[in-house]
Formats: C-alpha cells, sequence, structure tokens
C-alpha cells in the first residue's frame, strides 16, 4: 500500500539501469482492440528510448506522445514499474494531457475514446512520483476548467507525504502556495481523510488497469 501519509525517501535509480527489472503487462486477445494493441507497443517503444538516451526522450519518442491512445497505454505499464526513473518522463506527458484538455474545452478535438480522464491519470503517476516540486504544475492543471478543478481534487497533492507537503507549502514562496496549503489542510484534516485517500488509490489503480477494455 502507498504510504500517503508518510512517505520514506527512495533513491531513484536511471531508467536504464532498470533493464533487469522485467514487469510484464499482457495484451489479451479478446480484450483488447488492434489499436489499443499498437498503441501498447508503441509505448513500450517510447519507454525503450527513454531508457536508452538518459533520460531525454529522443525526437521519435516525443512525436509518439502526441497520440492519446498511446499516453493511455503508457499509464498502464508505468503503473506496473519503479516509478522514481521515470519521472521526467511522467512530467513530460503530464504537459501533453494538460495541451489535449485545453484543445478539448476549446473545441479544436475531439476526444479518443475516453482519453480526457489521461490527465488524472497521469496525475496519479506524479502522485506516485512524490516530489514537492510538482504541487504547482498539479494546482496550474487543476485550474484548466471546472470540470478538471472538480475531479482532481486534493488526494494527487500529497505524493511526497501529507507532512512534507504541508511544510513545504508553508514554507514555500511561490504564487498560489497558501492557498494549496489551505485547500490540502482542510480536506486532510477530515477524520476520515486517510481512508478516502487509500480508496482513492484503490480506484485510479483500477482505471489505469482498465483502460484496455474501456
Amino acid at each position: 500500500m502507498w504510504k500517503f501519509f508518510g512517505r520514506k525517501d527512495t533513491p531513484e535509480l536511471p531508467a536504464a539501469h532498470q533493464a533487469a527489472v522485467k514487469v510484464e503487462v499482457k495484451i489479451i486477445q479478446n480484450e483488447c482492440s488492434e489499436e489499443d494493441k499498437d498503441a501498447f507497443l508503441r509505448a513500450e517503444k517510447i519507454l525503450e528510448l527513454f531508457g536508452n538516451s538518459q533520460e531525454v526522450l529522443a525526437t521519435g519518442g516525443v512525436g509518439e506522445l502526441e497520440s492519446p491512445r498511446v499516453r493511455q497505454q503508457l499509464y498502464r505499464i508505468l503503473l506496473e514499474r519503479p516509478i522514481g526513473p521515470y519521472a521526467s518522463l511522467i512530467r513530460q506527458v503530464f504537459e501533453r494531457e494538460v495541451q489535449y484538455r485545453k484543445a478539448l474545452w476549446q473545441g479544436e478535438i475531439e476526444d479518443d475514446g475516453d482519453a480526457c480522464e489521461g490527465i488524472y491519470r497521469c496525475a496519479f503517476l506524479l502522485y506516485r512520483v512524490g516530489s514537492t516540486s510538482d504541487i504547482h504544475a498539479l494546482w496550474a492543471a487543476k485550474h484548466i476548467n471546472m470540470d478538471v478543478g472538480t475531479s482532481m481534487g486534493a488526494e494527487f497533492f500529497i505524493g511526497a507525504g501529507l507532512q512534507a507537503t504541508i511544510s513545504y507549502l508553508a514554507e514555500s514562496n511561490l504564487q498560489d502556495s497558501n492557498e494549496i496549503l489551505c485547500y490540502v489542510d482542510g480536506w486532510f484534516s477530515q477524520d476520515d481523510a486517510e481512508e478516502w485517500q487509500k480508496d482513492w488509490e484503490s480506484s485510479m489503480r483500477r482505471n489505469i488497469s482498465d483502460t484496455a477494455n474501456s
């Protein structure tokens, strides 16, 4: 179970060093469309390029990130891997999700299946990275529009641990830090907040895992 309220820091190894860690994510013939199978293979290629490029994604990999379907498969794979080595990639993909939701809101594109949910799936991976440096990017994304603002709750903001997050925000001079602090502290001061957090994490994991079946 993820340690939401009191995290322990763990060393992050370069993604290239994860070659010995093989986590298989199966594509079941009857549950996955041809488009999703192709997207899955393209997502694996992105991770291979990322691992081989010392965390600087090559041009070909960057282009693949433009596909919402590929991004959803990427989240499925990353859900089952040690997350730390992929932190910079996840941040890069999160920027794509923000751009995607803005384009949807402005009517510039139509959604690809339920790819509009990708911003929450990627945000959950950022939560698992567990760095306070991502809090303000999450807060900015929360304010894209009312839809995202309603769905991106306080749960996403405490990946580094509740106390670490509160301490960081209390000491930060960055814009909106005090507003975020009040928001997070207000939510987690509720008696059942820890149980809600556990339920939320389980729900997000299922949501990402079931992407191919949606």
